[in-house]
């Protein structure tokens, strides 16, 4: 007696729809909303952080400010001559800025880009006084991190300069206001010590 033949099933169909599988998988993996959750909801906790902030700056509260900081953040302004380290430091920062007539800080954001555990946030502010008068106004860039699930600004870079008041620039060098037109340029010489500018 011959023994039967069996038909072997063609695996061709089976890994064809798998392949189709994985590729739909992947393209509405791609579009799905549940990919765009997390972000969103990241944009949504660093907004109410920025407004936290805003709102302990105008209540005077240097410390609140600061819990917006992570432990280890660090602020880099321009004009300050060293960085701020860790939130104890950046209290301390804020103190003082209150203490010197700060009032309130103004932020707007301009863009927020990242994904995972760091967002980088750059944006305008102005800075307000006692009756909201202009003392500043300048750009900064927040790198926001997750610390104990909770989104804080990780690095602070901010540069601007003081509103202009009208009054008069104090020259520290200590020229003559009219130095320009009133000095003539007659000799520099260069030798072997410093050299020396001569003018009447």
């Amino acid at each position: 007696m011959r023994p039967m033949k069996t038909r072997k099933r063609s695996t061709y169909p089976t890994a064809m729809l798998a392949a189709l599988a994985s590729i739909f998988i992947l393209t509405i993996g791609a579009d799905a909303p549940v990919s765009a959750a997390p972000t969103d909801g990241a944009r949504a906790a660093i907004a109410a952080q920025s407004r936290t902030f805003m709102e302990a700056m105008e209540r005077g509260d240097a410390r609140a400010a600061a819990e917006v900081f992570t432990v280890n953040a660090k602020l880099i302004v321009s004009d300050f001559d060293r960085v701020v380290a860790g939130r104890a430091a950046i209290e301390g920062f804020w103190k003082s800025a209150l203490s010197n007539g700060v009032k309130a800080l103004r932020l707007t954001t301009i863009d927020l880009d990242g994904a995972g555990p760091v967002f980088v946030e750059t944006g305008t502010y102005q800075a307000l006084g006692a009756g909201n008068a202009d003392l500043g106004r300048g750009h900064y860039m927040f790198a926001w991190k997750k610390e104990n699930g909770v989104w804080r600004i990780h690095r602070d870079i901010g540069s601007g300069k003081p509103a202009q008041t009208g009054a008069a620039v104090m020259d520290r060098v200590g020229f003559p206001r009219d130095y320009r037109s009133a000095l003539k340029l007659l000799n520099v010489v260069a030798g072997e010590k410093e050299p020396s500018v001569m003018t009447a």
